[in-house]
């Protein structure tokens, strides 16, 4: 049987991703903004939140500027 990985991340991999203070991540989810945008989507499953990786590398994606 093969396990598959899950495609939720936590705050921690997100700041890490985006190589800052996972403090900023946890805050874009009151105030809605990270980085100066519209915060990324995120996901409460009971009392732990995560975000779905593909939905990070989309949302940071957007943020590129030029060619």
């Amino acid at each position: 049987m093969e396990i598959k990985r899950s495609p939720f991340i936590t705050s921690k991999e997100v700041a890490r991703y985006l190589a800052i203070n996972e403090n900023n991540v946890r805050r874009s989810r009151s105030d809605g903004v990270l980085l100066g945008n519209p915060a990324p989507p995120h996901y409460k499953m009971g009392h732990v939140i995560r975000y779905r990786e593909d939905e990070i590398k989309e949302w940071a994606e957007k943020l590129r500027v030029g060619g």
